[in-house]
């Protein structure tokens, strides 16, 4: 312990000029940053050579997005105020968990900008082309979008982000043109007068297998019937009478 105490002194002793913290709360963050320097380290302990410290905070989706004011559960240590926790929702230290009304966890988002390959995967499959209502620009084309922001609080994940080329993300990104993703996977644009778009979520669809009146001992491996193969989905519909002017 007198080596702690030796060490912690030793940081805290010559505050700065513009420091209002007291000795025992420079003491604490000095044994942070001992701590978070030991980790750094390449000849720590095996399996935690620069593994970060996380915290995790639990909340529901609408308190994320500052629809809510619920309470937040700080893990290990109990409820915190919404806005607290938002404060600290991009901190690549702390990590935003969603919860349902059930307090289950249904998301934990990305702590990073930047998409996994699993979610670009995801997005690639999902979505098969640009988002934007009868753009044809194919995946390889496309940037993984945040609905809202990064820097505003938006999650890096599959409910947040859409694939857009690029002439559309630049339309969403400096214009007033806007987005956001329905709970059946649909992609609903806004445009500057308020006019709703939709791109319409592509869905894979196997073929029904008519049922036959005839017992199972009676058909011959010949007399099954195979399912044939999908066709690629069709353009659907837009929302309003002819595509968008983009």
């Amino acid at each position: 312990m007198a080596t702690i105490w030796t060490a912690a002194d030793a940081y805290a002793a010559h505050p700065g000029a513009d420091d209002d913290r007291t000795l025992d709360q420079r003491r604490f963050d000095a044994v942070v940053t001992i701590c978070a320097a030991a980790l750094g380290r390449p000849d720590a302990p095996a399996g935690r050579a620069g593994v970060r410290p996380t915290v995790y905070l639990y909340a529901d989706l609408p308190t994320w997005a500052g629809l809510a004011e619920h309470p937040v559960e700080l893990d290990g240590y109990g409820v915190i105020p919404a806005g607290a926790a938002r404060e600290h929702f991009t901190a690549a230290r702390w990590r935003a968990v969603v919860t349902d009304a059930a307090g289950a966890v249904t998301a934990v988002p990305r702590a990073s900008y930047t998409p996994s390959a699993d979610l670009n995967r995801q997005l690639h499959v999902a979505d098969r082309r640009c988002g934007f209502p009868s753009c044809g620009a194919a995946v390889w084309f496309c940037d993984a979008d945040h609905n809202r922001p990064y820097d505003s609080g938006g999650c890096t994940d599959a409910d947040n982000c859409g694939l857009l080329c690029r002439r559309h993300h630049r339309l969403k990104t400096f214009t007033t043109w806007s987005w956001r993703r329905g709970a059946n996977g649909a992609i609903e644009w806004i445009d500057p007068n308020g006019v709703r778009w939709d791109r319409e979520p592509i869905r894979y669809l196997l073929p029904e297998v008519p049922e036959s009146d005839v017992s199972e001992s009676e058909v011959s491996d010949s007399d099954v019937p195979v399912a044939k193969a999908p066709e690629p989905p069709a353009a659907q519909p837009e929302a309003c009478s002819g595509d968008p002017p983009f």
